[in-house]
């Protein structure tokens, strides 16, 4: 009988014990978010694993606008708490919410999906994107999608962004890519062997998420926010990973060539060599290229097939009229801050050019030629461009 009572006493102090424990998980289903600074409801729904949709209809929101200290209800999502990142790779595809800064190129990049399958899911024809647009992601490749940027304290616009080591990456490679040294991102990642790095690791980094674009001078700068130049109609990119640049480079180099292309539905195909790296800063083999500016471009030639990779072009082989017509189409957009173009090739365009009625005054603000060594046009000789022309686009 006393081991019965004492069984007794001690399910009932382990019943009264339950009671002081907290709440069930049914009562904590909910939680609350105070807005904070740099926060969107799109970056909301992502950290917390529910749709943008739901965060609206739970907080009565007319649209996706919120003010700091703003305090949300956010439900738990159904099937439990895990994190967004593993409820993307269970789920076939979830919306993303444009938010303020964003670009096609950084959305594909957070996901792990490519700009041309964004383009393709969400029928864009360009990369041109604005905030609060909706964009549906499919989830075949979020299983590995870094996790979403967290602000740094005191750090202005830099953010803590996780990325994922890919193959051929190094220690070294990842810091020059995000403009970093190798001693920073030790910093950011603490006990992480740098020079054992696997494929598939996780690393942070710390960037500027500052409105996208161009910072700095093309010789000393870097890019926010690059944008991929993929192939497409007229163009052959030949290397994607030094093809990035901004909005407004990538716009303009893709929109001229489809242009031609429509045209002149016999026009060539032309390769396009580099831009700038992601991030921009120092690339190899260039002085520029550093702030997503500058491109470098097959000619325009002859008689040379429907494929014209990058090689030296003598005057006689510049096929002019289409080459006249591109350029035009930059210039006449006001897109153009400088043509390198070597000089001899400038002199059969500066002669196409004039036969066709440009004035004395046109010619002037277009060529260099006929003055040697006078800086001045917007199309200009610099040593090594006589296998492509080396265009330089506004900062916008």
């Amino acid at each position: 009988m006393r081991w019965t009572s004492a069984i007794r006493t001690f399910a009932f102090l382990v019943l009264l014990a339950g009671s002081w424990v907290g709440p069930t998980p049914a009562a904590s289903a909910q939680q609350e978010h105070r807005v904070r600074s740099g926060d969107t409801l799109g970056g909301i729904a992502l950290r917390y694993g529910v749709s943008v949709a739901d965060l609206r209809r739970w907080n009565g929101l007319r649209d996706d606008r919120i003010r700091i200290d703003q305090v949300l209800l956010v439900r738990a999502p159904r099937g439990g708490g895990a994190p967004a990142r593993r409820q993307e790779a269970t789920g076939g595809s979830r919306t993303h919410t444009v938010a303020s800064g964003d670009t096609l190129g950084g959305i594909a990049l957070r996901y792990g999906v490519s700009v041309a399958d964004l383009r393709r899911w969400n029928n864009l024809p360009d990369d041109r994107i604005r905030a609060g647009q909706e964009l549906r992601v499919h989830a075949r490749a979020t299983a590995s999608a870094p996790a979403p940027p967290q602000r740094v304290p005191g750090r202005g616009n830099f953010i803590r962004q996780e990325i994922i080591v890919r193959s051929g990456d190094t220690g070294l490679a990842i810091a020059r890519r995000h403009q970093a040294t190798l001693a920073d991102l030790s910093r950011w990642n603490p006990g992480v062997n740098l020079d054992r790095l696997r494929i598939g690791q996780r690393l942070y980094v710390v960037v500027d998420a500052g409105p996208p674009g161009s910072r700095g001078d093309p010789n000393r700068g870097r890019l926010i926010g690059g944008v991929a130049l993929e192939s497409s109609p007229g163009i052959r990119v030949r290397e994607p990973a030094r093809s990035f640049g901004t909005q407004t480079t990538v716009h303009a180099v893709r929109d001229a060539y489809a242009r031609v292309q429509a045209r002149d539905q016999d026009a060539p195909t032309v390769m396009v060599g580099d831009l700038s790296l992601q991030q921009g800063g120092p690339i190899r083999g260039h002085r520029s290229h550093q702030n997503g500016r500058d491109a470098d471009i097959a000619y325009f030639r002859l008689d040379d097939g429907h494929f014209l990779p990058l090689r030296v072009t003598t005057p006689e082989e510049l096929d002019v009229r289409r080459q006249w017509y591109l350029f035009r189409t930059w210039i006449l957009r006001g897109e153009v801050e400088y043509i390198f173009m070597d000089f001899a090739l400038q002199a059969p365009l500066y002669a196409y050019v004039q036969a066709r009625g440009a004035t004395e005054e046109q010619l002037e603000a277009w060529f260099q030629y006929p003055h040697v060594g006078h800086r001045r046009g917007l199309i200009r000789h610099e040593p090594g461009h006589a296998t492509h022309f080396h265009i330089r686009f506004v900062a916008r």
